[in-house]
């Protein structure tokens, strides 16, 4: 009687572990936080930097990820949006509602004519400088990122605590999901 007790337990295990093997076969978005982590952790050479703060007002929005920065000293500075990437403009982003002009009108809807503070990720060279902007609490590059305007450059959050990498993935992931913005373009590619 144990004996057939203890067969049905082993079978219903398996049959629990096929199961649950079929499932994330089906579904293998379920494992992207982790391996957005691993590759995070894989990827740690770059040191993180310290940016510094600067508090000012955009001027002039040039483009998606670009625009004129005037400091509360009076010093201007071209500032672009640290770690995204825009489409290229050889695409069909050129036409009036493609991803550059609805990244650029994004962009000068969150921040033009605002005070913003703008961490410089680097000194400026010749008053051009890469920065994570924020209009108060928000963060401007990934509302970018999780509207759909831009995507992630990997290669540059890196140099971004783990923690705050991690969150620009998952932001990035939130967007390819819903399909916003350029995901929506692209609607095969909803992978890396």
């Amino acid at each position: 009687m144990f004996r057939n007790l203890r067969r049905a337990l082993q079978v219903s295990a398996i049959l629990v572990l096929l199961g649950v093997a079929a499932l994330c076969y089906l579904n293998p978005h379920w494992f992207d936080p982790l391996r957005d982590i691993v590759w995070i952790w894989k990827n740690r050479s770059v040191p993180t930097l310290a940016p510094t703060r600067w508090t000012g007002q955009i001027t002039e929005v040039i483009d998606g990820r670009t625009f004129y920065f005037r400091a509360t000293n009076g010093s201007i500075y071209r500032v672009k949006l640290f770690g995204l990437q825009m489409p290229a403009k050889s695409t069909v982003s050129q036409t009036v509602n493609g991803p550059r002009e609805r990244g650029k009108e994004a962009l000068r809807a969150l921040g033009l004519s605002n005070r913003v503070n703008a961490d410089f990720m680097a000194s400026p060279i010749n008053r051009h400088v890469e920065a994570v902007v924020y209009l108060g609490e928000t963060n401007v590059n990934r509302v970018l990122v999780a509207t759909g305007q831009a995507k992630v450059d990997r290669s540059k959050i890196l140099a971004l605590s783990g923690r705050e990498t991690y969150r620009w993935l998952a932001t990035e992931r939130k967007a390819r999901r819903k399909r916003v913005g350029l995901w929506m373009e692209s609607g095969a590619n909803t992978g890396r």
